[in-house]
């Protein structure tokens, strides 16, 4: 990208105002606008999402079966499902990302200029940014239905074939077009969380204070895996090609590493290097300390304090990570192993009925 939201921190501080941050070109993320507003406005959207979908795929026929080498009705109803998570999913981990920078709040070197222009950035993104996303959205779309269709004279036969067919070249690219947007807009936050570490101030006896970089990082993989886990929907009206959805895991694949890795290693290097550090310090204190007096048990009471220390400093964990964390890590990734084995499962059950 041709900016960095985090080196414009340094400009707006100095700036002395937040004059500057109303005047950059930031523009909240087109998909949080799609979400409803009030408690239970993610699950309306998702439902209006899908509804709506649903429905005039209905009307243009795309669910008749009668033109199966033009179109999928799985894959018509692959698109209501990830078009009806992917808005309202991206929506929820903005918002978490927006609670855990405040959540940072006591180990974060910034003054209120800086934190505001990062509240800012987590859910307004640079007209650039924009610019880039979307061609990059579109091309992938467009590259999906030339794979699919072998030539864009094929292309252009399939899309003028009916309304139901090109409906669904249309729905392609609007997938692509929107998970590039959700995905790009959660990488650059993971960026932004990964910046931080390098203000945040370490305290090896509560590490738990920067737990918030791996709550980011397993709610932005959230993102990627229910994606995945959502693909197998392509099968329901049986054998599909794998091109139709082998570029999407590969797509979401390196995102998925990305979302992950970038808040956590950044702050894992930041605990680890503060964690030798002092160590060394308690191994130069401890090498000053006289020779005890084993017959004299008080002068072990300096050593034993500073190897006590030590001890503790060693069992710290060099990862952001508590049990919960953990946890609902491990119950995200088992979801999409599930689903496709659910889809393989079902699909033989089906063939076995109809023989």
């Amino acid at each position: 990208m041709e900016y960095d939201s985090i080196d414009l921190l340094e400009e707006v501080r100095s700036d002395g105002s937040t004059d500057k941050l109303r005047k950059d070109p930031y523009i909240k993320v087109w998909l949080l606008n799609l979400v409803i507003p009030g408690r239970y406005g993610r699950w309306l959207t998702s439902a209006t999402i899908f509804g709506f979908l649903y429905g005039c795929f209905s009307l243009l026929g795309v669910f008749d079966t009668a033109h199966p080498e033009l179109f999928s009705s799985g894959a018509a109803f692959f698109f209501c499902v990830i078009l009806a998570y992917i808005i309202p999913i991206y929506h929820y981990i903005t918002e978490r990302t927006e609670v855990e920078l405040h959540n940072l709040d006591p180990v974060l070197a910034l003054d209120d200029v800086e934190r505001e222009h990062l509240e800012h950035v987590i859910s307004h993104k640079h007209r650039v940014w924009y610019a880039w996303v979307l061609c990059i959205g579109l091309l992938m779309g467009l590259g999906h239905n030339l794979l699919l269709s072998g030539s864009l004279a094929v292309l252009l036969t399939m899309f003028n074939a009916s309304s139901a067919a090109g409906s669904m070249l249309l729905a392609t690219i609007m997938v692509w077009v929107v998970m590039t947007f959700a995905l790009a807009g959660l990488i650059d936050n993971a960026l932004i969380f990964a910046r931080l570490a390098g203000k945040s101030v370490v305290d090896l006896l509560n590490t738990a204070a920067l737990t918030p970089f791996a709550r980011v990082a397993v709610f932005s993989t959230l993102a990627v895996i229910g994606a995945q886990a959502s693909l197998p929907f392509m099968l329901i009206d049986g054998y599909v090609s794998p091109l139709a959805y082998v570029p999407g895991i590969i797509a979401t694949c390196g995102p998925m590493f990305l979302l992950f890795a970038l808040p956590v290693w950044p702050i894992h290097r930041a605990i680890a290097r503060a964690k030798n550090s002092r160590i060394a310090e308690l191994n130069a204190a401890i090498g000053q300390e006289p020779d005890p007096d084993l017959t004299q048990p008080e002068t072990l009471a300096g050593l034993n304090s500073l190897l006590s220390f030590r001890r503790e400093i060693q069992l710290v964990s060099e990862w952001p990570f508590d049990v919960s964390v953990v946890t609902r890590l491990g119950l995200y990734l088992i979801i999409p192993p599930l689903t496709w084995v659910g889809a393989a499962l079902g699909e033989n059950l089906v063939e076995a009925l109809i023989r």
